[in-house]
């Protein structure tokens, strides 16, 4: 749900919880495979002002394989408790390549958490980008032929104890 007007969509009246996206086939779409929160945590416009999207508490995305996206394979954003992206394949991300809109996987705004065991290859943006968060886990995951890196981590307007990087293997960024 968008914040609207209506104060029931905002941060504070309405939290998702406990959401599990796992073992499908998300082929040949036009845009994202998954997107997964509001990208804008630190406020989105609306007819009324900038309101704050509710967040999602308890995410699981795992063993799906994601394959031709038009743009991000998987996009998450406004969950800032217990985000898990955990042994997806995803193949051919960002085929429209659209700037800003063609990377494997992306940990937006209020979404910090765990990334492991996933195979990200054959797309023009990054394997991996992490935006506006400081708290990310990302370990055993395997990027080939990422048109740009394999893993960016933009920590520039981010809060939190820090990222752990640990025993990814990145081919031919």
């Amino acid at each position: 749900t968008d914040p609207t007007c209506d104060d029931a969509t905002l941060r504070g009246n309405f939290v998702m919880r406990d959401i599990s996206l796992h073992h499908n086939y998300v082929h040949d779409t036009g845009g994202e495979g998954f997107y997964v929160g509001h990208t804008f945590y630190l406020g989105a416009n609306t007819p009324c002002g900038v309101r704050l999207p509710h967040v999602i508490e308890g995410l699981k995305i795992y063993s799906n394989v994601v394959r031709n996206t038009g743009w991000d394979g998987i996009q998450v954003g406004s969950c800032p408790k217990g985000a898990k992206v955990y042994y997806n394949t995803i193949e051919n991300f960002g085929v429209k390549n659209e700037l800003y809109q063609n990377n494997g996987v992306q940990f937006g705004a209020g979404a910090p958490g765990e990334f492991y065991g996933n195979l990200v290859k054959d797309g023009p943006g990054m394997g991996l980008i992490i935006l506006d968060n400081a708290e990310n886990f990302v370990h055993d995951n395997v990027f080939i032929n990422t048109g740009l890196d394999g893993i960016f981590c933009d920590e520039r307007t981010a809060e939190g104890p820090g990222f752990k990087f640990i025993n990814n293997t990145i081919i031919n960024p």
